[in-house]
């Protein structure tokens, strides 16, 4: 076997082709500007800015979004976590996580 063919049949390397894929079909994302309610419900929304209302998600009771606290507890702690983590810059945790998934 040539060194190529073994070398392409390593695990190894089709995951780091997977992330390069991935990251290129992407990339036109991180500089794109946000769509219909991304602003409000992430950088508006005061659940997000406090990761506290994830260990006590009552205290959020009177805050406008917390029914949907209630139904997307999920996704809403990956907004705050990828706020807490990168501030606006939630095309690039969204992106790690689409690869873990």
């Amino acid at each position: 076997m040539s060194r190529i063919s073994v070398l392409i049949s390593k695990p190894v390397i089709h995951l780091i082709l997977i992330a390069l894929i991935g990251i290129l079909l992407y990339s036109n994302t991180f500089n794109s500007p946000f769509q219909w309610d991304e602003e409000d419900f992430i950088f508006g929304n005061p659940i997000v800015k406090d990761l506290s209302y994830f260990s006590e998600p009552s205290k959020a009771k009177g805050l406008e979004l917390y029914p949907a606290l209630k139904s997307r507890y999920i996704g809403y702690l990956t907004f705050a976590l990828n706020y807490k983590l990168h501030g606006t810059e939630v095309a690039i945790m969204s992106l790690i996580l689409q690869f873990i998934s």
